[in-house]
């Protein structure tokens, strides 16, 4: 659950469908062409509910304990909508899991600096899989 103090939850409550056809309108296209039964007003309602929550519900719920997998959480430091103590808090909740947190890397870091992240999703993969 994102808790009440958190700035992102701030951020999360003014964003309207609106807005984020504005911001993210490419983004939303693929998405209407990936999915034939689209509805992105569906999809936008359920992720605001998800991260505003404060019930099972809400993002990270506590079924994430239950993730067996190898997990690395990959995080950007000066990510506005994800907080460090959020990334932090969902790897150890997961047992194993690792935290890549990268400085200066904002919320899309995998799109933004590829070559600073796939470098460690490399290792990571190659360590879980041996």
């Amino acid at each position: 659950m994102l808790p009440e103090n958190d700035p992102a939850r701030q951020i999360y409550q003014t964003i309207t469908l609106e807005k984020w056809r504005a911001m993210f309108g490419n983004q939303i296209s693929v998405y209407n062409t990936e999915n034939p039964d689209s509805d992105f007003g569906k999809l936008f309602t359920a992720a605001t509910q998800m991260w505003l929550g404060c019930d099972e519900d809400a993002y990270p719920a506590a079924s994430v304990k239950n993730i067996r997998c190898p997990l690395l959480v990959v995080h950007g430091d000066d990510d506005m909508l994800v907080s460090r103590q959020q990334a932090f808090d969902l790897a150890e909740q997961v047992k194993g899991a690792r935290l890549l947190n990268l400085p200066f890397a904002k919320h899309s870091l995998l799109e933004d600096m590829p070559e600073s992240v796939l470098p460690f999703l490399q290792d990571f993969i190659t360590r879980v899989t041996i």
